[in-house]
């Protein structure tokens, strides 16, 4: 095959496959350059579905022709295959099953019928799959061939003696050698790596090799615990600093990185490198941020005057450039509790609940949402674990029990975001209704048009809840004016009028056709 636009194909290996629709590749010659290998950009459609079935294991090698995404230019691998690909070839439980019958078969001719396998020849075995499930054995054994040479190496005599030597400027070289060696101990420990007995006798070798100090045992979890803490202190710092200093043209950095409305795993390596490139050098080491320091970072950001993230466990985005579209709020209480669902991932529609307001289902959770102050408090009035925790803000009881009651909201919401799709927004609808899918997206012809303020609601009266006041320590409702006197007998009057109701207005969100 000729190479794309000139340029001859790259090969590497695949060292994640996050999702069943995007991993990431490293390309040879780059070792810290690991880019996106997606579904989508596969070569062939039988391929596509091969590869939506049973995934890529790490360790794969793929050969790629090296493409940029137009909105960040980012390189991503296109057009890619596999260098040893699979056989398309349908299980014989399939063809078997699919077998005409006697009277529409269409005989062949002797000459041209194919010649049946004898029985007591067996057809081999296909390769195994490369899905996860398919293939522990064969990663097994890549990881053990992987590894096992370099374990080798490094605990060989010659560089154990040149180890010891170093000192001076080398002094830096070696202690950042001690902490991959560290994070790839601690990674392989939580991945289960080092339960086959070569690669544990060899891992154990190399804890008691660098980490081992007389009179005090192996130390390497207390020592890499403290480091990692060290380095996260130091890239808050930094990251104070530079925000203090120059917030425009971080801001305008963190924007390339954070597509408006699209979630992102804190987790995502790629999201790590990219905030190390804009606040720290690049001699920075590469898996120690915590999902804490990226948190703070963000908001830090938003306390400056910047973009204000949304953080969902552990998921983050940008907020989106337009507000979802869905019907307008019964009470105050629920306008405010549709701001804060606009800040999380989509969720199955809450549930309105007799006798309100306020009064809602969400999953097997009942909770009652009450204004206290200026902000919205959760009470959970029944809940399946039992227990009923204090009273809570309305963003912390959904990240509390979101993750108990949808533990798949997360994962969906970074897939709808990869498949270049918002991610829409929880809905609220009535006790019975018929269940609805989550809040609307505009259209794309409003996109990039920043929503209309909305409009300012009359006064509501809403029931008092002095106990979710005292609970956030807020400020609670006033005091109910005092009945009026009785009249005194003998003089007549008329009692007064009642207040005219002022009429609720719904709120209006976004732009109509004709204002575009």
């Amino acid at each position: 095959m000729p190479p794309r636009n000139g340029k001859p194909r790259e090969r590497g290996t695949v060292v994640a496959w996050k999702t069943a629709d995007y991993g990431f590749v490293k390309r040879e010659g780059r070792h810290n350059d690991d880019i996106q290998l997606h579904v989508a950009n596969a070569k062939g459609e039988r391929f596509k579905d091969y590869i939506r079935r049973h995934g890529v294991a790490p360790g794969v090698r793929v050969k790629f022709d090296v493409d940029f995404e137009e909105n960040r230019g980012r390189p991503y691998a296109a057009n890619w295959e596999l260098v040893d690909p699979p056989k398309f070839s349908q299980s014989p439980s399939r063809s078997r099953g699919r077998r005409k019958s006697p009277s529409t078969r269409r005989r062949r001719s002797p000459s041209v019928r194919k010649r049946r396998r004898s029985p007591s020849v067996k057809r081999p075995r296909s390769s195994p799959q490369l899905g996860t499930g398919s293939c522990i054995k064969s990663r097994s054994l890549l990881i053990k061939t992987r590894c096992t040479p370099q374990m080798e190496a490094v605990l060989s005599p010659p560089f154990q003696a040149t180890f010891r030597h170093l000192s001076g400027g080398a002094k830096r070289a070696k202690e950042a050698f001690l902490l991959q060696t560290a994070l790839c101990l601690k990674s392989g420990s939580q991945k289960n790596y080092w339960d086959q007995p070569d690669l544990g006798e060899l891992a154990g070798k190399l804890r008691r090799s660098f980490f081992y100090v007389e009179g005090y045992g192996e130390l390497m979890d207390d020592w890499l615990q403290s480091r990692v803490k060290q380095l996260n202190e130091d890239f808050l710092q930094r990251a104070a600093n530079m925000l203090g200093t120059g917030l425009p043209a971080v801001l305008a950095r963190l924007r390339q990185i954070f597509r408006p409305g699209r979630w992102m795993f804190l987790c995502d390596p790629r999201l790590e490198s990219d905030l190390i490139n804009v606040f720290h050098e690049d001699t920075f080491p590469r898996h120690v941020l915590t999902h804490s320091t990226i948190t703070q970072v963000l908001e830090r950001v938003t306390a400056l005057g910047g973009d204000d993230f949304h953080v969902y466990n552990d998921i983050v985005r940008s907020p989106p450039l337009q507000a979802p579209l869905s019907s307008g709020p019964m009470d105050l209480i629920e306008s405010a509790l549709m701001e804060v669902l606009r800040r999380l991932p989509g969720f199955p529609p809450l549930v309105r609940l007799p006798p309100g307001p306020g009064l809602y289902r969400f999953g097997r959770v009942e909770v009652l949402f009450q204004l206290a102050g200026t902000d919205l408090a959760a009470r959970v009035l029944s809940s399946p674990s039992g227990v009923l925790p204090e009273v809570l803000r309305a963003l912390d009881f959904f990240v509390q029990f979101g993750p108990q009651e949808f533990p798949k909201a997360a994962a969906e919401a970074v897939q709808s975001s990869d498949s270049m799709h918002l991610c829409p927004t929880t809905g609220i609808q009535d006790v019975g209704a018929p269940a609805a899918s989550p809040g609307l997206v505009r259209p794309p012809m409003s996109f990039g048009v920043p929503p209309a303020p909305m409009p300012t609601m009359p006064a509501m009266p809403v029931p008092p809840h002095p106990g979710l006041a005292v609970g956030l320590g807020l400020p609670g409702p006033p005091p109910l004016p005092a009945p009026p006197a009785p009249l005194a007998p003998g003089i007549s009057g008329l009692p007064p009028a009642p207040a005219p109701m002022i009429p609720f207005v719904r709120p209006k969100f976004g732009l109509d056709d004709d204002e575009i």
